[in-house]
């Protein structure tokens, strides 16, 4: 995280603040750690977050079907993406 990165617990912290009230729970056990000094969680993004952090710089993404952003995910680098179920209420 860049603002842990730059020595600035401070704005980390508050960038973790934002993901907890978001509902991100990695960003939670985040603002946790910085106040404690611990390491850091990583989660990968959920559906919900897969179309914001997939666009980037480019334009809109037509197909938002779970199927689609999965796949995608997993052609961008999301490994964690490559093996999830291919429709949002598959288990």
């Amino acid at each position: 995280m860049e603002a842990r990165r730059d020595n600035d617990d401070q704005a980390a912290a508050a960038t973790m603040l934002r993901g907890c009230v978001l509902g991100f729970r990695a960003a939670c056990a985040n603002a946790a750690a910085i106040r404690a000094g611990g390491a850091l969680r990583i989660a990968p993004p959920t559906l919900d977050d897969l179309p914001i952090v997939l666009r980037g710089s480019k334009g809109p993404i037509a197909d938002r079907s779970p199927a689609a952003l999965y796949a995608l995910a997993c052609r961008e680098g999301w490994p964690e993406t490559c093996d999830q179920p291919q429709s949002a209420t598959d288990p």
